[in-house]
């Protein structure tokens, strides 16, 4: 357990696990400077979300790696944060909302928890937009 990086102050410290939804507008940034600023201030795990190609990539930063493990939507993330019993697990296919591999679908929720979005509809002041772009239920 990491609890001493909880202080009266706040966390002092990194996150076991960040995670990114790219947008075609952040993609760049969030596979380039972030993921080289969280190896550098020691954030372990980097998961990288592509709605629009339906894969997760996972980076094993603390492992040092070079490239991540890309997972697509028939796949199953299973992730152990350092020192921990818990696992995070999740079945890419209900997050995408694509057939697994027992070629069940996922429930029918549009494109399932993740939707792409358009930049446009971020910028476009509907608060609409913005509900659409990530739904989680």
């Amino acid at each position: 357990m990491r609890t001493h990086l909880v202080t009266d102050r706040g966390v002092e410290g990194p996150p076991d696990l960040v995670v990114e939804v790219l947008s075609p507008s952040t993609a760049d940034r969030d596979r380039g400077i972030k993921l080289e600023r969280y190896r550098l201030y020691g954030v372990p795990g980097y998961l990288v979300v592509d709605p629009d190609e339906r894969t997760l990539e996972l980076w094993d930063l603390a492992g040092g790696a070079s490239k991540p493990v890309v997972l697509g939507a028939a796949d199953t993330l299973r992730w152990t944060p350092l020192g921990s019993a818990a696992t995070l697990e999740i079945v890419l296919a209900e997050l995408f909302g694509a057939e697994s591999r027992a070629g069940v679908s996922a429930p029918d929720r549009g494109l399932g928890l993740l939707e792409p979005v358009r930049d446009d509809a971020f910028r476009s002041g509907d608060p609409e937009a913005h509900g659409r772009a990530m739904t989680c239920s």
